[in-house]
């Protein structure tokens, strides 16, 4: 493999780092704005017994939906090229291809296992392990998950419950301030996660450029 295509590769991968932390730092944004409104939504909550979590409830979670659409889309096309980088240099025991890499963080419910193991191998790869290596324990990844899934999680219960609410005869009871202070809690965790994944981002992209030295190691 030529040395222009080694170079391609890996400027490849960090434009599209650089644009997936963007798009990370916008959701951030826009998270932390849902959080500050469902702070402030249960303070009046406590103190006035009064909700209007059913009204504004789908609308902040359709909020953290618009934010997180282009981290999904920035996100898939910077694993591709990651996990294509090994791939392309002969890396052996690989267990997901690009294709299969970026699908895990697309199917519903399934996106909420397989992309550990999926960002798992890729952290110890392109860290250098090899496939002996893959399933060894990583703890930035270990962490952005550990926030990512039961923020995600809370979330999408929280907006069943409305919409349940909403369109049925049956109202699920909650005591005052319950419902925005469980919504402030999970898009906190999400905001964790966030901040996580850049970080998960960064050091891949870094690795693959100065410690498995893709493209010479491997050639």
């Amino acid at each position: 493999m030529s040395r222009l295509d080694y170079e391609d590769r890996l400027r490849s991968l960090r434009n599209r780092s650089v644009i997936t932390q963007a798009m990370i730092w916008l959701f951030l944004l826009v998270a932390s704005l849902v959080a500050l409104t469902t702070a402030w939504m249960t303070y009046l909550e406590f103190s006035t017994s009064y909700s209007t979590f059913l009204i504004t409830g789908p609308s902040l979670a359709l909020f953290l939906i618009l934010g997180a659409l282009p981290v999904v889309i920035s996100l898939c096309a910077w694993v591709w090229r990651a996990q294509a980088n090994l791939h392309d240099d002969g890396r052996e025991g690989l267990n997901y291809s690009p294709a299969w890499a970026t699908i895990t963080l697309l199917i519903p419910g399934a996106n909420l296992l397989l992309p550990y193991g999926m960002m798992r191998e890729l952290w110890n790869r392109s860290h250098g392990l090899e496939s002996w290596g893959a399933r060894h324990s990583a703890p930035p990844v270990t962490s952005w998950w550990a926030l990512f899934v039961p923020g995600f999680a809370l979330n999408a219960m929280l907006l069943f419950l409305v919409l349940f609410d909403l369109l049925t005869n049956i109202a699920v009871l909650t005591p005052p301030g319950a419902n925005p202070l469980m919504m402030f809690a999970a898009t906190a965790l999400l905001i964790g996660a966030g901040v996580m994944l850049i970080r998960n981002l960064r050091a891949i992209t870094l690795a693959q450029h100065t410690v498995t030295h893709v493209g010479d190691t491997f050639a």
